[in-house]
């Protein structure tokens, strides 16, 4: 399958890929919030004198105060779909009016699916990498937080309970 299939005629894929990709790795690099976040919050858990020893009674902090900003890339990359796809359905009205072409294409849909499919693939695609995002987080934070630090109900927080 072609993804110039799926552009408007006469549009360039390359500036539109690196378009996602920058977006994609944008929801990468916000990533540093949480794990700034939980560096910090896993060393107050030990003590300065003895690094290797706990503190009595020390709690990691919650798990959803930890996250902070380190999924708002993948929602500016799911919010930057909706540019795109007004971009593509202005210019078929730019240059040579490629829009009375395609109103008089046999195919009535043909209009829709080169506008919208790349930007709804694309905010699906940032929605799964979010997902995947927070449940790697999850697990960093389940799997390398000593296990008497957990707050109870560690899974509740994941839900948002």
């Amino acid at each position: 399958m072609k993804l110039s299939r799926f552009l408007p005629l006469g549009i360039d894929k390359k500036p539109v890929i690196r378009w996602l990709w920058s977006g994609a790795l944008l929801g990468l690099v916000c990533q540093i919030f949480f794990h700034n976040n939980y560096f910090y919050a896993k060393q107050a858990l030990y003590d300065w004198k003895k690094p290797q020893q706990i503190l009595p009674g020390a709690v990691m902090a919650p798990f959803a105060s930890l996250l902070g900003y380190s999924l708002y890339g993948c929602v500016i990359g799911m919010l930057s779909m909706i540019p795109l796809a007004v971009y593509f359905w202005s210019f078929h009205y730019q240059g040579s009016k490629g829009i009375y072409t395609m109103r008089r294409l046999p195919r009535r849909r043909e209009l829709f699916l080169r506008c919208f499919t790349v930007p709804a693939l694309g905010a699906l695609l940032y929605a799964l990498e979010l997902l995947v995002l927070l449940l790697l987080n999850f697990a960093i934070y389940w799997l390398c937080t000593p296990e008497q630090c957990l707050p109870p109900f560690s899974w509740a927080a994941l839900f948002g309970g």
